[in-house]
């Protein structure tokens, strides 16, 4: 068997239960954008960058390990698709956060 390099999400992914059950991705994804509905700004944010530090210090560990390779984080990262949403009216924000998490649980 030869060596492959594996990108670090598709080896935690292999790690989950349910593999590519992709109902059960799409109602996790829903219950993750209701809490971002529910949540006020400075809460978002503060959580938001703690991601992002969590990312950086989990993508430097990770690195220790040969044959893993480590794919850059979006610019912005989580600090700033949390910055785009805390420019939105909260209530409409709120709103349209829960009708996709509805759409999500419906398809």
């Amino acid at each position: 068997m030869t060596e492959q390099k594996l990108s670090i999400a598709a080896q935690i992914a292999a790690l989950m239960p349910g593999g590519d059950d992709s109902r059960m991705w799409r109602n996790y994804l829903a219950s993750a954008l209701e809490q971002v509905a529910a949540t006020d700004d400075l809460t978002l944010l503060r959580a938001a960058k703690g991601a992002d530090e969590f990312e950086v210090g989990f993508m430097a560990f990770v690195s220790n390990f040969p044959g893993v390779e480590i794919e850059p984080a979006p610019e912005g990262g989580f600090y700033g698709v949390a910055l785009g949403l805390v420019k939105l009216d909260r209530a409409l924000r709120g709103e349209v956060l829960r009708a996709y998490a509805a759409v999500l649980r419906t398809s």
